[in-house]
This record gives structure tokens, sequence and C-alpha cells, in this order.
């Protein structure tokens, strides 16, 4: 499973939803606040968690570059679901034959 939004609630959420056994890869951002979780989902659950090592400071930069060039970035966007099918997006995704750059899930 792959954290890359950085919201608090979704990295502290990430250990919730992860499978036994599982591996989790924080590439979101957030040195702002501190993140309770509950350290023991990884002794429970036997999860292997990675950070990525990023550029803080690189979003904001970049979200200042696409306002300014007005890049449309929609043809990446290739596939959307529901969050309730999140299960479903992560199956698809896994098909090379789907052919997923971008998956979107909204909360609709």
């Amino acid at each position: 499973m792959v954290e890359c939004s950085g919201n608090a609630g979704a990295m502290a959420q990430t250990l919730e939803v992860a499978r036994n056994a599982g591996r989790v890869v924080f590439i979101g951002i957030n040195f702002r606040e501190d993140i309770p979780v509950a350290l023991g989902k990884f002794q429970v659950k036997g999860i292997t968690a990675i950070g990525s090592n990023g550029s803080p400071g690189v979003w904001e930069r970049c979200i200042q570059f696409l306002s300014r060039t007005k890049l449309d970035l929609r043809p990446l966007m290739t596939h959307t679901f529901p969050l309730t099918e999140a299960v479903e997006a992560f199956e698809f995704t896994r098909e090379p034959k789907n052919r997923a750059i971008k998956v979107i899930l909204t909360n609709e």
C-alpha cells in the first residue's frame, strides 16, 4: 500500500487498512503535525513500513507551475472509482491490461 497524500488522517488510517504482513510506503510528506498511530498494529498485523525521501516544498512549486502554465493533466487521470470501491480500484491497477496511469478515488 502506498500513502501519497501526506494528510494526517490518511497516514494514520493506513495502518488500519493495511493487510496482515503487508508493506506500507509513505510518500506523502507531513512535517506540520504529529500523527498519533497505534504502533501495536505493526506487531499485531506484521506490517513493514518504509518512508520515502521526499522534497519538502516541491508540491507548492508544482502547483504554482501548473497554475502559471495551465498545463492540462487530466489525460493522466485514466480511471475513477468511488472510495467505497477502493479495494477494487487497487486490484484494477495491478492488471497491466487495464493501462491505469492515475486512478482517482472520489468521496461521492
